[in-house]
């Protein structure tokens, strides 16, 4: 299954227009969301181990793991580990081997552009509360 790659990036804003993200407003944000009803579960993506601390010590509501991704990253045969100490989410990850993909869902998640390895770097200046990749990505690049 190949992987389609967006061939160029554009940023329709200035840097100086860039704020930190509120994670704890958002994920409240979305906390009440799930609570009204109109998420079944709420999830993160490419967060970095210092970002999801800082969610976990506020969130009243912790995020559930994307099974649809596991189990796409599966279907292509990649290997994966799922890190987790909680019985519940073991549990959880175990689940993505009870189902399958379509073959149109699979190709709808084929058409997605992906852009691996993208750093953001033009996320960071003077101007922007990411002043460095490090800073960004917390030392996690």
């Amino acid at each position: 299954m190949g992987l389609k790659r967006a061939e160029s990036y554009e940023y329709p804003f200035k840097k100086e227009d860039l704020v930190a993200m509120d994670s704890k407003s958002v994920w409240e944000g979305m906390e009440e969301c799930q609570k009204l009803g109109l998420t079944k579960s709420t999830r993160v993506s490419n967060f970095s181990c210092k970002k999801l601390e800082i969610l976990l010590a506020t969130a009243k509501i912790p995020p559930a793991v994307n099974q649809v991704c596991l189990r796409c990253v599966y279907e292509q045969g990649v290997s994966l580990v799922v890190k987790s100490f909680n019985k519940d989410k073991i549990q959880e990850n175990i689940g993505i081997f009870d189902w399958e993909l379509s073959p149109q869902e699979l190709d709808n998640i084929n058409q997605i552009p992906q852009n691996r390895g993208f750093l953001a770097i033009n996320l960071i200046a003077d101007e922007s509360p990411y002043k460095s990749l490090h800073e960004l990505w917390d030392g996690e690049i």
